[in-house]
């Protein structure tokens, strides 16, 4: 079995190599990050984690959809840890059962985001092995107790891969980050689309407002992909 091309960070280090000054993530019309940069942003993250994280496999990302959640993200994997999505849009009580929930003793919010990046940057980062964690999704809870389900990194790359192929994704691709983070489809979006050397364009908008303006941030931002995994353009 070849393990770099199933370990999620080795793929996407294969990226960063290939195209370091591509556009990684537009944010509000802007370019934020280039592969180069998510990648040296998310080592100092890793650094952050690995020192603070304490025993717990989890750390809380208390972020919005933005350019720091996906590098946080790519960071508690460098250090060897998996993330907890937990939205800023979710209710307070929500977020503190989520917290208490799954034991998390390191929560990145945008305040500590900034912090982050002065930290020195992680000289080795953690493999991304199959029977790892990679992150821990709550459900909606509408029909009981929020259960935390949590999801390995065995099958990450694979569908990335498949998703590539079936969708038709490519480096000159802009995905819309069109769902909440507090959805589990919201990671295979972003995967699909950095494994790919696309573009991951975000909106900051409400999801609402998202939905009800949808046509026209595809037709103003040059969207090639949404959410449902349509082309739309050619």
């Amino acid at each position: 079995m070849d393990t770099k091309a199933n370990d999620i960070l080795s793929v996407l280090h294969g990226i960063i190599l290939k195209y370091p000054e591509q556009v990684a993530v537009v944010e509000g019309g802007k370019d934020v990050l280039t592969y180069q940069q998510l990648w040296s942003q998310a080592l100092r993250v890793a650094g952050h984690v690995e020192t603070n994280g304490g025993n717990s496999p989890f750390v809380g990302l208390k972020l919005p959809k933005s350019a720091s959640y996906i590098v946080s993200m790519i960071g508690c994997w460098m250090a060897g840890k998996a993330f907890v999505p937990i939205g800023t849009d979710l209710p307070k009580a929500r977020q503190e059962y989520i917290l208490r929930h799954a034991d998390i003793s390191l929560c990145i919010d945008n305040d500590s985001f900034i912090e982050n990046l002065s930290c020195p940057l992680k000289a080795e980062i953690a493999p991304c092995l199959p029977h790892h964690p990679a992150y821990m999704i709550y459900s909606s809870g509408t029909t009981g107790t929020p259960k935390g389900i949590l999801v390995g990194h065995a099958g990450l790359s694979n569908l990335a891969r498949c998703q590539r192929r079936t969708f038709g994704v490519t480096r000159q691709s802009r995905y819309l980050f069109f769902l909440s983070v507090n959805f589990d489809a919201s990671i295979s979006d972003i995967l699909v689309t950095l494994t790919s050397g696309a573009t991951l364009v975000i909106e900051p908008l409400s999801q609402e407002e998202l939905a009800s303006s949808l046509y026209d941030v595809i037709e103003k931002r040059k969207i090639s992909h949404t959410a449902r995994h349509a082309t739309l353009t050619g």
